[in-house]
């Protein structure tokens, strides 16, 4: 995928994502990709639906499905970000299933969520 393709392929996800109410971030490195979405669960359907039957994205995994506290990422329709590989293999195998809460007072993030927002949470604006 050229830089153009990315280009193109986020102008068209950012538009159609804010249409959904769904934001989040797409991080790549050489050819892979690692999206994260959040929104109404109808919108999340919609989006990942369409990114489904688009020829260009194949093998796709799913790491986490399920309701969040609050968006990590509200106002980036689609934030795109080149990311170092060792980033990218950190999040690919982090465990993304929520962690039980002991305590009861924080949010419940799994480590794939807090190495998301560590990484990236503080980010005020991407591409």
């Amino acid at each position: 995928m050229t830089q153009s393709d990315l280009e193109c392929l986020l102008r068209s996800a950012r538009q159609f994502n804010a249409s959904q109410d769904v934001t989040g971030v797409l991080l790549h490195h050489n050819g892979g990709f690692l999206q994260f979405l959040e929104g109404p669960r109808q919108g999340i359907e919609r989006v990942y639906a369409r990114i489904r039957t688009c020829r260009l994205h194949t093998d796709l995994f799913e790491l986490l499905d399920g309701p969040a506290e609050e968006r990590l990422f509200p106002e980036w329709q689609m934030g795109s970000t080149g990311v170092p590989e060792s980033t990218m293999l950190s999040l690919r195998d982090a465990s993304w299933n929520r962690l039980a809460n002991p305590k009861g007072d924080l949010p419940t993030l799994s480590p794939g969520m807090l190495l998301l927002r560590a990484h990236f949470g503080f980010l005020t604006s991407v591409s």
